[in-house]
């Protein structure tokens, strides 16, 4: 039987120390932005998306140059924000994008999927090949990377894995996820994390995906984005966000 879990800790984890490097991305984000205005003239006006820092940090800033390549003239503001919640959040927000739960709405709002929220191992490539990994099993001998805030990750990985472990398994436990992800692209260990949230590492080469085939799945990620089809602006950025999923 396959297990699913709510992998909100894996993406959400300790926003402190991800937030302050998804705000100097953020800051040259919006640099570019400035100098594309000199260059094109005045934008239209913002459109602003809220998340969290680890899923703007790992999934939507890198896939931004993308969009801004396509249209610059229309700017794109990322706000962060640790809390998954949305009630808090004031009405200037043209599209949220959170894990999938029954509170995800918002009046003149609609919720669409946006990404899958699937747990993988991963690890640098020298590490694999230094440890020779092959098949699930050889990740019980590993120095796995532990989340704190989700204690049991590993137990749940292994059991849809069809490997026996321990009730208890080694390895350090970190409070922060961004620093989970930092070990483990330096080769210190193999860190359990949402491919979502590390897909720019993967692309980039930094930390490889291991035995993807075992499934893993927690809520999906959406985006609740503002009902409001004669907004070309919003229409353009939408349409391109949902292609770039």
């Amino acid at each position: 039987m396959t297990r699913s879990f709510g992998l909100g800790v894996l993406q959400a984890a300790s926003e402190t120390a991800v937030a302050k490097r998804a705000h100097r991305l953020s800051c040259s984000v919006h640099l570019s932005e400035a100098t594309e205005q000199m260059r094109y003239g005045a934008v239209s006006r913002a459109i602003l998306v809220n998340t969290s820092a680890s899923f703007a940090h790992g999934w939507l800033i890198p896939r931004l140059a993308d969009f801004h390549a396509q249209h610059a003239g229309i700017d794109v503001q990322i706000v962060t924000s640790p809390d998954m919640g949305v009630g808090g959040l004031d009405e200037s927000h043209d599209a949220i994008i959170r894990r999938n739960h029954p509170d995800l709405r918002r009046s003149g709002f609609v919720s669409r999927h946006l990404v899958a929220n699937r747990a993988v191992p991963v690890c640098s490539p020298n590490l694999r090949d230094r440890l020779g990994l092959r098949i699930p099993a050889d990740l019980a001998r590993a120095r796995l990377l532990h989340y704190s805030g989700l204690p049991d990750a590993w137990q749940w990985w292994f059991h849809n894995a069809g490997v026996p472990v321990s009730e208890t398994l080694g390895g350090p436990y970190f409070e922060q996820f961004f620093l989970l992800v930092q070990v483990a692209t330096s080769g210190l260990g193999i860190a359990l994390a949402s491919h979502a949230v590390v897909s720019a590492d993967i692309e980039s080469g930094r930390l490889v995906a291991l035995f993807p085939e075992v499934e893993l799945e927690g809520p999906p990620f959406h985006c609740l984005y503002r009902d409001a089809p004669d907004d070309g602006e919003l229409t353009v950025f939408l349409d391109w966000l949902f292609s770039a999923s």
